[in-house]
Formats: structure tokens, C-alpha cells, sequence
């Protein structure tokens, strides 16, 4: 359970409470127990109470008098044996999937890892007030002990819900069939809180986030197909006409945004105080991604107690 839901590979509600009850645990290993010696222990007795002068005259009998019965008993072993088989296939099949899955690199470490979605209500927060109270958050959540780091994100890799959009290179036309890539919104800790790793230049700073928007951090795939060869860093691109100008400034390694068994897109990751144009987001809504070392059930009881200090009335998911 607990490899589940370090991830996010299932989208269910509260999954990371979940555990095992060992009462139910006990309550099945002794039925399971006791249900083989039930249907073991008759036929043993049976056959310790038969008599082989009997037997053995009951089988030459059967032998002249009950061909149906042989070739009955003899398919009904063949019926069994068959579908045995295809219940150890399946099982080697759903096995070998399930190590397959185990082993495929995420290019994220969900492990320590806790998430909270926060949407704060259009009629109480301005966009304004919104990047405040998260920055806020923040601040506080990362003066909590046992964490590493903290950061949001308007959407977690392998989610159901993605965004995209159109961009242009500087100095080159216009196609649209080739400049698609997945949006990100991240605040400038994000990577460190996914243990997401950088591939070449740097990651977003504080620094970033006080200046006007003027930078972008593109994945691996798209560096490799926007330019192949060429070292990426300094390269511009802007998402609208009007919009400005943004340079590449760091190269995030690949992970896998759409799940472990589809093939990695394009992604580029934009500040989320730059509310860049050409890029529709809720700002309102964003999920909080704290790295702890320490038990993550404590870590989402201090959170509420500290969002709750921030504002009582907020849901949290």
C-alpha cells in the first residue's frame, strides 16, 4: 500500500489512509486455513477407512462395467487441468506486468511525497490575492520540520487533466504541426519537490519570480525535436504574437506526464506568478507538493492546521 500511494498511479480519494486491517487479514488467512482442511481432511479419513480386498474388487468391476464413467472422470481431469492453466498464464502475465510497471522510471520521485489540491473561491480571491495566500502557504509549510521542500503546481504528472499550446522559435516560421507541448505552472521549488532532475542550465530561482516574465524551462523531448544538436539554452520562444519573448534557461530531465506506459510529449514550465499569455489556467486552483522525511500524515495535519490559520473556510483535497 504503501508503494501505491507514494504514486500517483490511481486517482482515488484518500488513498494514502488506507492500510491493511490485520483483523480482517487474520480472519482470511484462518478461513483459507481452515476451508483446505475441511475439503483435505473427508477424503483422507475415506481413504484410511477402505478396505483394499474391497477396493480392488470394486475396480475390476468398474473396469468391465463403467467405460462412460472412466471417460467422464477423465475429461472432468482434463476440464481441471485446463483451466489450471489458464489461471497460472494469467497469473505469470498479471505478474510480469506488475514488475514491469515496478521498474519503469517515473523520471519523479512520488516516494515522501505529499499532495494537496486548494481552490480558492473566484468571489473571495483575486488572482492577486490567490498568489499571495499561496506564496504564504508556502512560507509556512516550509518552515515545518521534517520538510524538504515545498512548491505548487497547477496540475501533478500523469494526471487526467492536461493543458497545451501552440508556441513559436524566434527566427524561425511558424508550425504548429511541430511546436505543440504540454503546459506546467509551477512554482520555482517544483522540481526539487518531485526529485525531478535537471538535465542542462538551471532551474527556476526566487530571483525569477521578481522579475517579469522573461524565462521557461523546457523537457528533454522538446529540446530534442525543436532543436536536435543544438545546445537549447538561450533560445527564445513566445506563446502568442503579442506575448513577450521567453529564453530557455534550463532543460528538466523527461518523466512520464501522461503515464508509465505512454511515450514521453513536450512539456514546457512556466512560473505560475508570470501568468503567461497564450496559456489558459485556473490560478485559483493549484495543488501543493510537499517532499517530507518525515511520517506523511503528520505532514497533512500540520498543513491544515497552517492553511487553516490562513483561511478556516478553505476546502482542501
Amino acid at each position: 500500500m504503501k508503494i501505491i500511494s507514494a504514486g500517483d498511479y490511481l486517482d482515488v480519494a484518500q488513498l494514502g489512509g488506507v492500510r491493511l486491517d490485520l483483523r480482517v487479514l487474520a480472519f482470511t488467512a484462518t478461513a483459507s486455513l481452515a476451508t483446505g482442511l475441511f475439503f483435505g481432511l473427508f477424503p483422507a479419513l475415506k481413504a484410511s477407512r477402505a478396505n483394499v480386498s474391497d477396493a480392488l474388487k470394486s475396480s475390476g468391476r468398474e473396469k468391465v462395467g463403467s467405460r462412460h464413467q472412466t471417460r467422464a472422470r477423465s475429461l472432468l481431469v482434463m476440464t481441471e487441468i485446463a483451466f489450471s492453466l489458464v489461471l497460472l498464464a494469467g497469473s505469470g502475465l498479471m505478474i510480469g506486468s506488475l514488475v514491469k510497471l515496478l521498474d519503469v522510471n517515473l523520471g519523479f520521485n512520488p516516494q515522501n511525497v505529499v499532495t494537496m489540491r486548494l481552490s480558492l473561491p473566484e468571489a473571495r480571491y483575486s488572482l492577486r490575492q490567490a498568489e499571495t495566500l499561496f506564496r504564504q502557504l508556502q512560507e509556512r509549510v516550509r518552515s515545518l520540520p521534517g520538510v524538504h521542500a515545498v512548491a505548487i503546481t497547477n496540475q501533478l504528472p500523469m494526471s487526467e487533466v492536461t493543458a497545451n499550446a501552440s508556441f513559436n522559435v524566434e527566427n524561425r516560421p511558424a508550425n504548429t504541426n511541430i511546436n505543440v507541448a504540454d503546459t506546467q505552472l509551477i512554482s520555482p521549488d517544483y522540481f526539487r519537490a518531485m526529485g525531478i532532475s535537471l538535465f542542462r542550465g538551471r532551474f527556476f530561482t526566487d530571483n525569477d519570480a521578481n522579475l517579469p516574465p522573461a524565462s521557461v524551462i523546457v523537457n528533454q523531448t522538446l529540446a530534442r525535436n525543436v532543436w536536435p544538436g543544438v545546445d537549447p539554452i538561450g533560445k527564445r520562444i513566445r506563446l502568442r504574437a503579442d506575448a513577450p519573448w521567453l529564453s530557455v534557461v534550463g532543460v528538466a530531465a523527461d518523466i512520464k506526464n501522461h503515464g508509465s506506459n505512454v511515450a514521453t510529449k513536450p512539456e514546457m514550465y512556466f512560473l505560475h506568478s508570470d501568468q503567461p499569455f497564450g496559456i489558459w489556467a485556473d490560478l485559483r486552483s493549484m495543488t501543493l507538493v510537499v517532499r517530507t522525511a518525515v511520517e506523511p500524515q503528520q505532514i497533512v495535519t500540520a498543513v491544515r492546521g497552517q492553511l487553516r490559520d490562513l483561511d478556516p473556510e478553505l476546502p482542501v483535497f
